[in-house]
């Protein structure tokens, strides 16, 4: 049984906690994807249907860091004035 609070399997800490939360969030989607693919079975992988399911997991998680960055832009461009 795995103990949880071994650090083999415990989450990474995010690498640049002061980043602009766009990267934050980068990072976060990142380090799931890893803690993901190392709990997944690897005859997984070779289903179309959850190739698919993580495929759109991906793009999601892309769209959403581009909205944040595009967000945080306007934001700091209204606060200049």
């Amino acid at each position: 049984m795995n103990d949880l609070s071994d650090l083999r399997f415990s989450p990474k800490k995010l690498e640049e906690p002061h980043a602009p939360l766009w990267r934050r969030t980068q990072l976060r989607l990142q380090n799931m994807e890893r803690f993901t693919a190392q709990r997944m079975n690897m005859s997984d992988g070779f289903c179309p249907a959850i190739q698919k399911r993580e495929e759109k997991i991906a793009l999601a998680g892309e769209e959403l860091v581009e909205l944040l960055k595009i967000w945080e832009e306007q934001s700091a461009s209204d606060w200049k004035g």
